[in-house]
């Protein structure tokens, strides 16, 4: 009999491959760097940690902190393509960017789900980040798309347990219980999700074959940002970590623990502080669950 609790069921039910992205470069360099994608997904990240507390996305199930790490992706993240938002055609950024900045596409935010997913305990095994195919509900064409698959308690299955697709910028679908989703076999969400070409955890990585995502890349000036930029981008970012969810703790309102939460304490508190003011947010009116 098929034990499907045992992850090395699933860590071998698909021919296990290497993926190497190379997209990065050292600053004032142009040689490109080979990163193996196992380790944007970061599995023991205080950064992500703090947010998890702060933000209660730890339960005692799997299903209920993959639903809720979902929101809070979809709910705080800007979608804003590579060559907007870094002046490059295809730039895969490591969650602690993309949450410090507020700012990414389709794959930096499938990534920072990922990890989210896992440092709330989540085992690894039940989670992949996925590329592959997705329908343009308007077009009908098919476009590269990058989201997430968590391997879902589902009572409703015989093997207790079904892939579901977790995509916080394209159908978002945020409402609807874990319990409830449309299969990823099943194409999830009105059958959008086709072909998958690849599938990657901070574990493993699956392909047909060893796979190398080379893109050319193109920079203005010596940084991705510029200083204002930045500070414009971190702004909002901040701004919708402030005001999400309504009901939070007093205590994340301590601008001091903000900043331990993200990092850059300096920088942060001057932010929130400002945006504290400029919202007329008093922490002694707000709600605690």
């Amino acid at each position: 009999m098929t034990d499907y609790k045992n992850p090395e069921y699933w860590n071998s039910k698909w021919e296990r491959s290497h993926i190497i992205y190379r997209g990065r470069t050292m600053r004032y360099r142009s040689e490109l760097l080979g990163i193996d994608v196992r380790n944007f997904i970061t599995s023991n990240d205080i950064i992500l940690s703090r947010i998890i507390k702060y933000f209660r996305l730890r339960r005692d199930s799997y299903n209920e902190p993959a639903r809720k790490c979902h929101k809070f992706v979809a709910n705080v993240l800007t979608f804003k393509e590579d060559d907007e938002s870094v002046e490059c055609p295809e730039f895969w950024q490591f969650p602690f960017e993309t949450i410090q900045t507020g700012v990414g596409d389709c794959e930096d935010g499938a990534i920072l789900l990922a990890s989210l997913m896992i440092n709330a305990g989540i085992p690894s095994w039940r989670v992949k980040v996925a590329s592959g195919f997705a329908l343009h509900l308007i077009t009908k064409k098919l476009m590269g798309h990058t989201y997430v698959l968590y391997l879902a308690d589902r009572p409703d299955s015989k093997r207790g347990l079904e892939w579901v697709i977790l995509d916080w910028c394209y159908l978002k679908d945020t409402k609807t219980k874990i319990e409830d989703k449309p299969l990823a076999k099943d194409g999830g969400k009105v059958n959008a999700y086709k072909q998958i070409w690849l599938t990657f955890n901070d574990e493993y990585c699956w392909s047909a074959d060893l796979l190398e995502i080379n893109e050319a890349r193109s920079r203005s000036g010596d940084s991705v940002l510029s200083k204002e930029e930045g500070e414009i981008k971190l702004e909002e970012a901040y701004d919708k970590l402030v005001n999400y969810p309504k009901k939070l703790k007093k205590e994340f309102f301590n601008v001091e623990n903000l900043a331990l939460i993200l990092g850059d304490p300096m920088k942060l508190v001057k932010m929130v502080q400002k945006i504290i003011e400029k919202e007329g947010i008093n922490p002694n009116d707000v709600d605690v669950e």
